[in-house]
């Protein structure tokens, strides 16, 4: 596995099926990696789960990761290809995901934040979601339910 890689520069590497436990990539920029196939899954308590937050990877591709238990706090994912990947257990829902693609990936139960999932994107990826969401900040109408 990896270890302390803050702050590196490791644009466009090709990382495919690394095993990114104990791994802590904080402002690390991996744009335009290929990641496909990560694993970083600490369901056991004697492992721990790759910290990617505040780590760039616009433009990645992250195909089949498992992502789970991972922290992703302020990650930007942004026009990333994250189809299929496990966010299991992840606070996903707070990191940035404009234009990413998450056809089906499993994700946790997710409360995201107005300001990171907007604009066309987000509505198409998240659906109702999104308006159930918003409508609960403003005060759901009578009748709204959970999609």
């Amino acid at each position: 596995s990896l270890s302390d890689l803050r702050g590196c520069d490791m644009r466009r590497a090709d990382m495919r099926g690394i095993n990114l436990e104990r791994a802590v990539l904080k402002d690390a920029d991996l744009s335009g990696c290929d990641l496909s196939a990560v694993e970083s899954v600490a369901g056991d308590r004697r492992k721990w789960a790759a910290n990617l937050s505040f780590a760039k990877l616009s433009g990645a591709r992250l195909l089949g990761a498992r992502l789970c238990d991972a922290r992703l706090t302020g990650t930007d994912f942004a026009g990333a290809d994250l189809r299929n990947c496990d966010f299991r257990g992840s606070n996903i829902g707070e990191a940035r995901l404009k234009g990413a693609n998450l056809a089906g990936a499993e994700l946790p139960k997710l409360t995201l934040r107005p300001d990171i999932a907007t604009g066309t994107a987000a509505s198409a990826i998240f659906g109702n979601w999104l308006d159930y969401l918003s409508a609960g900040k403003r005060g759901a109408a009578a009748g709204t339910r959970e999609p």
